[in-house]
């Protein structure tokens, strides 16, 4: 899977040839659509903080067959209202590594990510 915060044809299409997903970041319908004709398998709503749980659903309006995965802003309390309102995948990341990072043994699992693993569930 290739990750570019934003739509780019080229990235799109390399990944496409190499036989890998693209999940590229947007905020909006205008650039949604775009990121579709250029082969992009998943769009990221970003920063989906700002946006709220029910923009999933609300994109799914006009876009039905559409994936969009919330990542950016989002913490673990939140997971659930996006899974629910629509959106496959749900990206967290500084609300599951906290401030782990500041300590100097980095083999120990982090005990938000171990509790949120529990709770995962495989993407249609």
């Amino acid at each position: 899977m290739v990750s570019p915060p934003h739509i780019d044809d080229p990235i799109a299409a390399e990944a496409t040839a190499l036989g890998l997903g693209t999940l590229s970041g947007m905020f909006n319908p205008t650039e949604a659509v775009p990121a579709w004709q250029v082969g992009v398998t998943a769009a990221m709503l970003f920063p989906a903080s700002l946006l709220g749980p029910d923009f999933a659903t609300v994109m799914h309006g006009p876009l039905p067959e559409r994936p969009f995965v919330a990542t950016g802003g989002i913490n673990l309390a939140g997971v659930e209202g996006w899974l629910a309102d629509g959106a496959p995948a749900v990206a967290v990341g500084s609300a599951l590594i906290g401030d782990a990072l500041d300590d100097e043994d980095h083999t120990a699992p982090w005990p938000p990510a171990r509790r949120e693993s529990a709770r995962s569930r495989p993407i249609p």
